[in-house]
């Protein structure tokens, strides 16, 4: 799926709200196979933010069951919310710079991917 910039750019500003607060996530449907699910995630405050990362790490997006990814064998909320952290990190200009460093984007630069609630 592919977002426009716009798009892109109102979810990054939408996001930043949420900067290191832990998200939820809940598994709306998995397929008969297990090779894709829909999840959506809230913010502590119930705020469905399922939609701005699905644009900002494009994943297609379907209102009524959220963000769907594909894939298993791998924790697939860590997998979208390592994605979130990636996405934010070039959007902020930060990514080339944090990567020289040796610093770890993945787990923990916008949202502690390891550290979200299950619903």
């Amino acid at each position: 799926m592919k977002y426009s910039e716009k798009e892109k750019r109102q979810a990054r500003k939408y996001l930043k709200r949420y900067r290191g607060q832990r998200l939820a996530c809940v598994i709306k449907s998995v397929s008969r196979s297990g090779m894709s699910r829909k999840m959506e995630f809230y913010t502590p405050n119930f705020d469905r933010v399922g939609y701005y990362i699905a644009c900002l790490i494009d994943y297609p997006y379907h209102p009524d069951k959220g963000l769907s990814v594909s894939g298993c064998g791998m924790d697939m909320i860590f997998h979208v919310l390592s994605s979130l952290n990636y996405a934010m990190a070039q959007l902020d200009g930060k990514y080339d710079e944090l990567r020289e460093k040796g610093e770890r984007i993945y787990d923990n630069y916008f949202t502690d991917a390891n550290n979200y609630i299950y619903l």
